[in-house]
């Protein structure tokens, strides 16, 4: 018999940026469900190719 899957939980984080008042936020979001976890206010504009990936090794 396989043992039982745990359950890992991903997240995906977005960079959003507001051309009208020049702000950026990033958006935490529940990868599985793509609900909205968090969203962070940043005191500058994050550059539109700012990304990245991470992972638990």
């Amino acid at each position: 018999m396989k043992p039982a899957r745990q359950w890992v939980e991903r997240f995906a984080i977005f960079p959003l940026y507001e051309s009208v008042t020049q702000r950026s936020e990033l958006t935490i979001w529940d990868a599985r469900t793509l609900d909205i976890l968090a969203r962070i206010a940043v005191p500058i504009a994050i550059p539109l190719g700012f990304h990245g990936g991470f992972e638990l090794q």
